[in-house]
Order: structure tokens, then C-alpha cells, then sequence
């Protein structure tokens, strides 16, 4: 079974990760998240939280992960996704993957084919990280 919705509630779990890294001063919820401390704390679509979260370290500003997400009643968001996928010279995200490792296969082989070797490489290594790293939003653009 295909299943485009996988790919969205990564990239709303992603999104909920910057949002519990913004309060880890406060809270110790970011460090629940990545370690699955509580069972309604943890991550349930991990592997494509990873590729937003490589996405992120190598591409893509969380800037603009967040304007597809976030509704705009002004924006006509079909309009903004695909804009959102020209500038990035990124495929289609939100389409029916058979797993997250088609998505992440395709993903490496677009960035290869569309921003070059490195690019595809360095992402590659990434998404195999420990969450710990490949979702350290320090490190991720802006």
C-alpha cells in the first residue's frame, strides 16, 4: 500500500522536533523525543523524520520546510509546494512511497542527479546517523 501520509506526519514530527528543541532550557522533551524515554514521547515515523532532518543539514532552511506546512489563507499552497520544489530542485515529497527507504533511495538519487555527488553523499551519510546527530537542529539551515 502507497502512503503519502507517512511522508507528512515526518515532516509534522520533524517540525514538533524543532518546537521541542526550541524548549529544551525548559523542558527535557527534546531528549525524551530522540531517546523514546515515554511511548507517547517518541518518534513514530523516524526514518522520515531522518531525511527531513538530513534534508535540513544539507538543502533545505527549516524556514522553508515550515512555509509548506503552515497554512497561509492568503497563499494558494499548491502554488507555494511546487515553487517550494523548483528553488530546492526537489521531486515530489508528498506522493505515495511503498516505504521510507524508496523515499530516502529516491531522495539520494535526486540530490545526486540534481546538486551533485557530494551533496548526495553527505546526505547519505547523515540519514544513517544516530537521531542525536541527524537531528541536531543547531546544525540545520535557517
Amino acid at each position: 500500500m502507497l502512503e503519502w501520509r507517512f511522508a507528512v506526519q515526518g515532516l509534522t514530527e520533524f517540525l514538533t522536533g524543532y518546537v521541542l528543541y526550541r524548549e529544551r532550557g525548559e523542558r527535557a522533551c527534546y531528549e525524551y523525543w530522540l531517546k523514546g524515554t515515554y511511548t507517547p514521547c517518541q518518534i513514530s515515523f523516524l526514518n522520515y523524520v531522518r531525511i527531513y532532518g538530513a534534508l535540513s543539514r544539507v538543502l533545505v532552511p527549516l524556514r522553508a520546510f515550515a512555509s509548506i506546512y503552515f497554512h497561509d489563507e492568503g497563499i494558494d499552497w499548491r502554488q507555494r509546494y511546487e515553487d517550494f520544489l523548483h528553488r530546492y530542485r526537489l521531486p515530489k515529497l508528498f506522493r505515495g512511497w511503498v516505504s521510507s527507504f524508496e523515499f530516502e533511495d529516491m531522495v539520494i538519487e535526486h540530490l545526486r542527479r540534481e546538486h551533485g555527488v557530494g551533496l548526495a553523499k553527505e546526505f547519505e551519510e547523515l540519514v544513517k546517523e544516530d537521531p542525536w546527530v541527524v537531528l541536531d537542529y543547531s546544525k540545520m539551515k535557517r
